[in-house]
């Protein structure tokens, strides 16, 4: 993945950008890798503000194979913050997962290791369960929902996409593939309080929270 790419923002969404690599455009596309994560637990945020689910709901109130097992404790809260106690290992995690054609039932179906709150470990099955959250709690798919209240309203350029697992599944861990300009709108909008131009995408209350 060769893009190299700098954009720059004052007051502006974006003031100037510059690649150096001799061959990146600004509408050139890469992959983010993790910080699709920030992407997802947006959402979640946006999610929240529509009343669409609560942060210290049960995940099992969306995940209903989790009910009547130690995964009920597990909050909305708990898979973004990475403290959900989810099972986890760097073969589970980074190879398994991989051979899946569906990863969120995968990452559903893992089991709860630790209590939630108890333990931090950066797990990125844990967040793709949030597939299931957001998209049983909207009725949306997430790239659906992300379009409708994110992408569309902030402008973000047409060549972005969302990676999928072999079951049509959007991977909320990992796997965007968008510009450095669209990059900039995310931080832009955090560094405005969730603000994007005259429209508040996300509260306050979430970005700061979510920024700590």
């Amino acid at each position: 993945y060769p893009l190299c790419a700098l954009a720059v923002s004052d007051e502006r969404p974006v003031s100037t950008q510059s690649t150096w690599d001799g061959n990146s455009q600004p509408n050139d596309t890469s992959i983010i890798w993790s910080a699709t994560k920030a992407f997802t637990s947006t959402l979640v945020g946006i999610a929240q503000d529509m009343g669409f689910l609560r942060l210290d709901d049960s995940a099992s109130l969306y995940i209903t194979e989790w009910q009547g097992t130690p995964a009920a404790n597990v909050t909305v809260q708990n898979l973004i913050s990475c403290d959900s106690g989810r099972q986890w290992s760097f073969i589970l995690d980074y190879i398994t997962s991989m051979l899946q054609s569906d990863q969120t039932q995968y990452a559903i179906n893992l089991q709860q290791q630790f209590a939630p709150g108890e333990h931090w470990e950066y797990n990125n099955m844990a967040i793709q369960t949030l597939n299931r959250v957001i998209s049983v709690a909207t009725g949306m798919s997430v790239k659906e929902f992300a379009d409708q209240v994110m992408f569309g309203p902030m402008d973000f350029g047409s060549n972005l996409s969302w990676g999928t697992d072999p079951s049509g599944g959007d991977l909320v861990y990992s796997s965007i593939f968008t510009t450095c300009r669209d990059m900039l709108r995310l931080g832009y909008l955090f560094l405005r309080n969730g603000r994007w131009l005259d429209q508040q995408i996300v509260s306050p209350q979430f970005v700061e929270e979510d920024s700590r």
